[in-house]
């Protein structure tokens, strides 16, 4: 998949979990298609973006039952979320960046990751 591919996926992931306009199946079959790193990034992107407590009061919540219910549903993407979750690049956003920096632009934040990845 060209790095175009890649960044419009996982934007279309990301806003798929959190608007629920994508149906789980289709999100799965998208993060089978995507690096670990990236997947684990943008479900720890999910979970602090929804997670805010004015998330929570609008339809935030619905992104964290939808990703429970992607995990629950398809317990081996938890495991390549974890195995994401374990490589450096994983650990190199989370120290030279901030989840929140993005919430108004997930392209951006895909597009980092990506590019990064490719690089």
């Amino acid at each position: 998949m060209d790095i175009n591919s890649q960044i419009r996926e996982g934007v279309r992931f990301i806003i798929g979990i959190e608007d629920g306009n994508l149906p789980i199946a289709d999100c799965y079959m998208i993060c089978e298609n995507l690096d670990p790193i990236l997947v684990s990034l943008m479900v720890q992107y999910i979970r602090h973006k929804c997670s805010r407590p004015s998330a929570r009061d609008s339809s935030g919540g619905g992104g964290l039952s939808r990703l429970l219910e992607l995990s629950s549903t398809y317990p081996d993407l938890v495991a390549e979320i974890r195995k994401g979750e374990k490589d450096p690049m994983f650990q190199w956003f989370e120290d030279s960046y901030q989840y929140q920096d993005y919430y108004h632009d997930p392209e951006a934040f895909v597009e980092l990751i990506v590019e990064k990845l490719e690089g």
